[in-house]
């Protein structure tokens, strides 16, 4: 099937994410790794099948988040919950729906991420 459903498809993922993280730690840069699904991974007929298999490349990112402590913002939940395959327009790109879900999942990584950056106040 896809490289992303292959272990070896991982190795040079994850050298490459270490390298971009250190990169952007030495310049003091902060990273996120943001995980887009396609369209058969929101939804229940696929993951129903096999909900491991489906959700492979979403547990190998979050894999490479975890080694790296880089923070893993995973839409595919939000997604799924919130509709499913109806927030796509084609295999990979979001309808306008689809768009809003992601704006506000974004909207509130950002501002908690913000907010914990933020001096406290008196």
């Amino acid at each position: 099937m896809y490289l992303a459903w292959k272990e070896y498809g991982w190795t040079d993922v994850r050298r490459l994410i270490r390298e971009m993280h250190a990169l952007l730690t030495e310049r003091n840069i902060f990273l996120a790794i943001v995980v887009f699904p396609i369209r058969e991974q929101v939804d229940d007929q696929y993951r129903t099948l096999d909900e491991t298999y489906v959700l492979y490349p979403q547990s190998k990112v979050r894999e490479i988040s975890g080694d790296g402590a880089i923070p893993l913002v995973d839409l595919t939940e939000s997604l799924h919950r919130r509709g499913g395959g109806a927030l796509f327009r084609d295999y990979v790109h979001l309808n306008g729906k689809g768009n809003d879900v992601v704006a506000e999942e974004l909207d509130k990584y950002l501002t908690r991420q913000l907010t914990d950056r933020l001096p406290a106040q008196k």
